[in-house]
């Protein structure tokens, strides 16, 4: 017997098609659902988010189950200023396909550096200035989900 990593495409396909429903069902979830947990994008080089994309690529029923599962979590950027990651982030969102872009729920803007920054009214002024920049970049159905955080970095 052929171990599965030899076989081909379509022998796969016939050995996966001849499986229980129950559990093609099962396979197809582990495979078709992003792993939880949220993603910083912020990172030179990540490769859940390099390898998880590829599966955007397979069928349309494939990648709606896939997208809902991969653009469903938490997704960071950081920066030193937290204007500073507003145009990443405008411009990560811009890549997305529209119709995914229903699919987030939560999108974290982290400022890393807040050391002397004690005044309340000057920071309720970047967090405005945020808001303004992410409407007028994207729209305000984006905005609703943009969580602004400041944060020592650790």
């Amino acid at each position: 017997m052929k171990k599965i990593e030899n076989l081909s495409v379509p022998a796969l396909h016939l050995f996966l098609n001849r499986l229980p429903q129950e559990l093609y069902e099962e396979i197809y979830n582990l495979v078709f659902t992003a792993p939880a947990g949220p993603i910083n994008l912020t990172v030179r080089f990540n490769p859940i988010i390099h390898l998880s994309l590829k599966l955007l690529r397979i069928d349309s029923n494939s990648r709606k189950k896939y997208a809902a599962s991969y653009y469903s979590r938490e997704f960071t950027f950081h920066a030193k200023w937290l204007m500073d990651s507003i145009q990443p982030f405008i411009r990560w969102t811009r890549s997305i396909d529209s119709c995914h872009l229903a699919f987030l729920t939560k999108v974290t803007l982290v400022r890393n550096n807040n050391r002397g920054l004690t005044d309340n009214d000057y920071l309720a002024w970047i967090v405005e200035s945020c808001r303004r920049s992410v409407a007028a970049g994207l729209g305000h159905e984006v905005m609703r989900k943009v969580v602004y955080e400041l944060s020592d970095g650790r």
